[in-house]
């Protein structure tokens, strides 16, 4: 059935990008942060290095860059209504550990200057990084497994202690701070951090975005997808697809989204792409026609080997278009043993790709004694002959070529 037409000849999640000049004088470290149509990106002047901050106005794009009076560029960022706070770390080589200072500005100036470990237990060996975000009238921060409330003068208004370290701390579409690492997460209701399970099981431990148009935003090797919370646990979808979109998952990206229809991303597409600030705009779903749709399903090795080559493939060709599942993002079961089984499950009954990954040669005798595997010596481009006699008697079963390594 391998290429046949199906309903899956309708393409979905599909972003075009359109680059964002931040103008020559400015260099950016990536990190983003967003506040009512405002885009703040921070980096350094090239010509002297000091800190600075571009500013998007989303609603024009006309980008303004302004200096930054802090003592170093910031590695996180929060944006309130007419401040900014700014993480800003340094390597104390003596010490041989990272130092973060909290530093508030306001109209250009330094409103309060405060040393991170006046405020956090940091330990011995603390290599992560520190948090903020904005609240109503103060600021909210994170460092190891504490959690901060500060005053717009800087005072530590109070502290709580964190199950474990902070990963993300973030105020949703309605005001609400989020804080969550492994295994909790954390929402601020009457002036106290209270654990929610609710959030927990919707949106995991992983990196979440707020945004209009949904509860939350994350990501996975698919793309972007959106959960709402209701009364019978979590509504999930997908708005964003990457492969479709000409991406591939990669490290090194700060993402901003808006509203189901608009995402920034700094960073590359990771197919070869120039590296950069990008907005991505939803546009309608298309059917692919006179094109015949292969389905891939695979398990991510966190090497992108498997969508980078759909990516490409469908960029160099208008006969067959390739579209990619990862299967664990979509059927994550909190274990290894248990998501194999499943998978196992899906193979036999027919519920996979037209082509698959499998991570094991027992898998491959077991599928292919079951006749699951198609006969990979009588399609074009794999005649024996063709073929590493190595690569052929290692993947060879009951005389069929039932498989084909990625690399060997």
């Amino acid at each position: 059935s391998c290429g046949e037409e199906s309903d899956d000849a309708l393409l979905t999640g599909v972003f075009t990008k359109t680059g964002i000049d931040l103008g020559e004088d400015f260099r950016t470290n990536g990190t983003l942060a967003y506040s009512d149509g405002k885009l703040c990106v921070v980096g350094e002047l090239r010509d002297d290095n000091s800190p600075a901050m571009a500013v998007v106005n989303t609603a024009d794009m006309t980008v303004s860059v302004e200096k930054l009076p802090t003592s170093g560029s910031a590695s996180d960022l929060a944006v309130g209504k007419d401040a900014v706070l700014c993480v800003v770390n340094s390597f104390d080589e003596e010490a041989f550990r990272t130092v973060f200072t909290l530093e508030c500005v306001k109209d250009g100036n330094v409103v309060f200057s405060l040393a991170a470990d006046d405020v956090f237990d940091f330990g011995e060996n603390f290599w992560g990084n520190v948090l903020a975000a904005a609240g109503d009238g103060c600021w909210y921060a994170a460092g190891n497994k504490t959690f901060a409330v500060i005053s717009s003068d800087g005072t530590t208004e109070r502290t709580e202690e964190l199950p474990e370290q902070a990963s993300g701390l973030a105020t949703d579409r309605n005001g609400t701070l989020h804080v969550w690492g492994m295994g909790y997460h954390m929402i601020l209701s009457d002036g106290r951090l209270e654990s929610s399970s609710e959030w927990l099981d919707a949106a995991g431990s992983g990196k979440l975005f707020f945004g209009a148009g949904h509860d939350f935003y994350k990501t996975n090797e698919n793309g972007i997808g959106y959960g709402d919370l209701t009364e019978n646990g979590v509504d999930t979808g997908e708005i964003m697809n990457f492969v479709n979109s000409s991406l591939v998952m990669s490290n090194g990206r700060d993402f901003v989204v808006t509203d189901p229809e608009t995402v920034y991303m700094y960073g590359s597409d990771g197919v070869g792409g120039e590296r950069g600030l990008w907005k991505y705009t939803k546009t309608d779903d298309r059917l692919l026609t006179d094109m015949k749709v292969v389905k891939i399903t695979y398990i991510e090795n966190g090497r992108n080997m498997i969508p980078f080559a759909a990516v490409k493939f469908n960029q160099s060709q208008n006969e067959y278009y390739i579209k990619c599942e990862e299967y664990a993002s979509k059927n994550s079961t909190g274990d290894w043993q248990s998501l194999m089984s499943r998978l196992d499950a899906d193979i036999v009954a027919g519920n996979v790709g037209d082509i698959i990954t499998v991570s094991d040669p027992d898998s491959i005798t077991k599928y292919a004694s079951k006749g699951l595997f198609a006969d990979l010596y009588e399609l074009p481009g794999f005649e024996k002959d063709k073929i590493f006699g190595c690569v052929s008697e290692a993947m060879e079963r009951d005389g069929i070529l039932a498989a084909i390594p990625q690399e060997f």
